[in-house]
Parts: structure tokens; sequence; C-alpha cells
């Protein structure tokens, strides 16, 4: 099993084994492979056709290749709750709370205002609709489209891991449902 950066360079370094060949065996592709290598500091040296380390300093052969928190990401939290005495109660002028009173209102009533249920059609959650659909055959066809309603179904593909024909399929469907 390919859990460490030395495991997957002993691993690269096996006669027959590739990038491509690593890339199976792990939830990434290619790309993602070299990159890891690289930003650690790892090259392929085309003479010996091996990995090796050539970044500076120890080679992390004992890292993690997955699940490594970024330093930037990681918060160290205190292991005890800070008692009452240690906390400092807030205190405002009247003044203050009346702008924070105002503050307030002024969200709830904005909120409540762009608050519309969703339609009928997307009560369901996504996934959900994109599981029920029938899993047959399909029609492959090529359109134009206007605007930038194709860039949105893109985003939306990208940020749910949904396949874009299942969500173009989904919208087309609503579309004629409506229309119909």
């Amino acid at each position: 099993m390919i859990r460490t950066y030395g495991d997957l360079i002993k691993f690269l370094n096996t006669p027959g084994e590739t990038v491509k060949t690593v890339a199976r065996k792990l939830p990434i592709g290619e790309k993602r492979v070299r990159a890891l290598l690289k930003d650690e500091g790892y090259s392929f040296d085309r003479l010996t056709s091996k990995w090796r380390y050539t970044g500076e300093g120890q080679a992390p052969d004992n890292e993690l290749l997955f699940g490594k928190p970024h330093e930037e990401e990681t918060e160290i939290l205190p292991s005890v709750q800070p008692t009452k005495e240690q906390v400092a109660p807030a205190v405002f002028t009247p003044e203050q709370v009346t702008v924070i009173q105002e503050i307030v209102k002024e969200y709830l009533v904005n909120a409540t205002i762009n608050v519309t249920p969703p339609p009928p059609s997307q009560s369901k959650a996504l996934h959900e609709r994109v599981m029920a659909l029938p899993r047959e055959e399909g029609k492959r066809s090529t359109f134009l489209t206007y605007g930038n309603a194709l860039d949105r179904i893109e985003k939306l593909a990208q940020r749910t891991w949904i396949d874009k024909a299942a969500l173009v399929t989904l919208a087309l469907s609503d579309f004629a449902d409506k229309h119909e």
C-alpha cells in the first residue's frame, strides 16, 4: 500500500512501474502524482530512469501523501476551555446596543424578502435527482448556448462532482416539464 512519499518512490523505482500505474492505484490522476512529487522536491533522473530527491534538506520519505494539513490551515486549539473568570463579559454602550439592534433588524428584513421557496422540482436533493435518472443509452447532441448558462453548469459540476451531462439533463427536463 502506498501511504508515504518513500512508499511512492520505492514503487516508482521498481522496474516496469510508471506514474500511470501509480495513478491507477491512487485516487488521483497522473498529473497530480507528478505535481505531488515535484512539490516535495522529487524529480525523475533520465540517466538512471529513477525518481530521486533533489530538494533541499532531508527527503520527506516518511511524510504521508494524503491527509497532510497545510500549516496555514491548522489551528492549535487549547485543550482546556477558559473559565468564566478568564473571559471578560462583553459590555456595550447604549448607543452601540441601538446600532447593533438596527443592523440585526435590517438583516432580518432583507433576509426574509430575498428568501424564496425552492420550486417543487428542486425540493429533492440534487444528488438524489441525479441518482434517479434512467441509466440508459443517452442521446448525443451538440448545441449552442447563450450567456453564461453553460459556465454556470460547469461550475456547478465542479463544485458538486456531478457529471455535466446529468446536470444538463435535469435542467432540460425541468424546462420541458414547466413549459409542456
